[in-house]
């Protein structure tokens, strides 16, 4: 029953999420007056699979064994900043 209270303020979050004018929306509008609709798909397809796998990891408690062991949180943070710096990235904002 709790599944089925969640299930409402989820579906809200969603739907605000995907019509407010945030990063990804202004990214995909800039690549489709650019590059069109066909070349942008993919960037279409990166998006959604990005929102599907963070939804999933909240889904699964990625959280709460953040919370148990921060040392994985730190772990995980670190091998982003090196993989960033490793493709050319400057890691500003880290």
């Amino acid at each position: 029953m709790e599944a089925l209270a969640f299930l409402g303020p989820a579906a809200l979050y969603m739907v605000s999420m995907t019509i407010t004018p945030g990063p990804n929306n202004v990214m995909l509008t800039a690549s489709g007056a650019n590059y069109g609709f066909l070349r942008t798909l993919p960037h279409i397809f990166g998006i959604l699979g990005g929102c599907f796998l963070l939804f999933a990891g909240i889904a699964l408690g990625l959280g709460l064994m953040f919370e148990r062991y921060p040392l994985v949180q730190t772990g995980l943070h670190l091998v982003v900043i090196d993989e960033g710096q490793l493709a050319g990235h400057s890691g500003a904002g880290t």
